[in-house]
């Protein structure tokens, strides 16, 4: 299923206050739901650790809004297992299946209640990441920046 098919199946479908919770999950709108809260909190933890740690990794000062943020516990230990990885496209997948099984564990046993279908939209946009990973694609990016990066050289 396509997240607009879900979506549009959504719409149709849930009362007017799970639907803006849920176009919210899709769009980056403020929302109070605790599940979604709760995601946002893992997800934006995960990449704040992270631009943390390639920030020292490459030698740059320390940013101060980047300091100022809070990390959830054990996300530093998840950023360190993603930043271990040297394929890109393995850390990506990895990090994909971090926020994957953490939507697991906030739905848990709730099969039957609107933070399942919550859930279930929240991996649709995962899936549909994953999607685009092709080698197609990649060779193409690649190409690009390699394009880039010889022009930059040239110029030199």
């Amino acid at each position: 299923m396509s997240v607009d098919l879900f979506m549009e199946q959504a719409e149709r479908h849930l009362t007017a206050r799970d639907w803006k919770t849920l176009r919210s999950a899709f769009d980056g709108a403020p929302s109070r739901h605790p599940m979604l809260e709760s995601y946002r909190s893992f997800s934006s933890g995960l990449n704040t650790a992270l631009a943390r740690k390639r920030r020292i990794r490459l030698g740059f000062a320390p940013d101060d809004d980047l300091q100022r943020r809070t990390v959830p516990g054990g996300i530093e230990e998840v950023a360190d297992e993603l930043l271990g990885l040297s394929d890109p496209l393995e850390a990506e997948m990895a990090l994909i299946g971090h926020l994957w099984k953490q939507i697991d564990r906030l739905v848990g046993l709730k099969v039957f209640e609107f933070d399942a279908l919550l859930g279930y939209g929240l991996k649709l946009l995962l899936s549909e990441r994953v999607e685009i990973f092709t080698r197609e694609v990649g060779q193409a990016t690649f190409e690009t920046i390699l394009g880039a990066l010889r022009s930059e050289i040239d110029r030199m």
